[in-house]
């Protein structure tokens, strides 16, 4: 008998993308799912979408809410949920038909609380590659945590994970916050005593101009400012990742300088990096991204942004 799975989906202004998704969904070739599909107060037609579909099939839960985000609309899907195993697919996203099926036959020949698969940022499901060489590697979690700080072999993103769903009793997502995900994940690793990840690519993160992140203003750096902060202070008495936290910090600050429209805010994140960069680029572990960004910064901050223009 297969363990139940809850699948939950926040949906909010994703008319063009939701029937794809839900689609991807129901074509696991895991069975044993309850879906729960969280409309967020989406003014267009997501909530009759989401009807229609409650009646194709009977494992579809609907939830209609108020606006609230998209962690409360996760949190609020995470309350109704039934299944020993919970997992989260935005409503723009799509998965592998073996998503499920892969997560879980890791997580249970590994005996772990979460499992981990490598997502594809991708601008269409054309874009899609057959995946080889595939490995999977158990980790405690720390271990786990520095792999998502270096940004390595775990994405901080709650989507492209299996989690026992008990590890949510006293986590939930920040509401009303941008980074909920990097503000979260951490914790949650913490919390685990194993957790299991494969760079097999089986979660397609569809990019597309209106997402959150592509709408920067001032409320999403200050968050990212808040969630980098508390970050810190909570992972503080680990000394072990204190390279790590430093490294994902100054990859912060890379982005607020690109991002910004504050020039205090901007002049703030300069004085971190002139700080820091030295202590940054001794660490063995530090990605190439990173290296040159730094390196380059030494030239002009300038630079820096002109290059990462030119690359996107």
């Amino acid at each position: 008998m297969q363990d139940l799975i809850s699948v939950v989906v926040p949906i909010y202004k994703v008319e063009r993308y939701l029937k794809t998704c839900i689609d991807s969904i129901l074509a696991q070739n895991y069975s044993n799912l309850e879906i729960i599909l969280v409309d967020d107060g989406s003014p267009d037609n997501c909530g009759s979408i989401c009807e229609e579909y409650a009646l194709i099939d009977k494992r579809i839960k609907v939830i209609h809410k108020e606006n609230g985000g998209l962690s409360d609309a996760r949190n609020v899907g995470m309350s109704k949920a039934e299944g020993k195993y919970i997992t989260f697919v935005d409503s723009d996203d799509i998965i592998d038909k073996h998503f499920i099926a892969r997560l879980y036959e890791n997580l249970v020949n590994a005996k772990a609380d979460i499992s981990c698969c490598d997502l594809a940022r991708i601008q269409s499901i054309d874009e899609v590659k057959e995946n080889q060489n595939v490995k999977v590697e158990e980790f405690d979690g720390l271990s786990a945590i520095k792999e998502t700080l270096y940004q390595r072999k775990i994405d901080n993103s709650a989507c492209a994970k299996l989690y026992k769903i008990d590890l949510f009793d006293e986590i939930k997502y920040p509401k009303g916050k941008y980074f909920e995900d990097l503000d979260t994940t951490y914790k949650l690793f913490l919390k685990a005593k194993k957790i299991v990840a494969t760079n097999e690519k089986l979660y397609y993160y569809i990019q597309r101009e209106g997402s959150i992140l592509h709408k920067l203003n001032d409320r999403v750096i200050n968050d990212l400012i808040e969630v980098i902060d508390s970050l810190k202070a909570n992972l503080k008495d680990y000394p072990e990742l204190d390279s790590a936290v430093l490294a994902r910090t100054i990859n912060a600050h890379f982005y607020i300088i690109r991002n910004s429209q504050n020039r205090e805010t901007i002049a703030q994140s300069k004085r971190f990096i002139r700080l820091n960069r030295g202590a940054v680029l001794k660490d063995k572990q530090i990605s190439t991204k990173t290296t040159l960004g730094i390196l380059i910064s030494y030239v002009g901050f300038g630079l820096v942004n002109f290059i990462y223009k030119l690359k996107r």
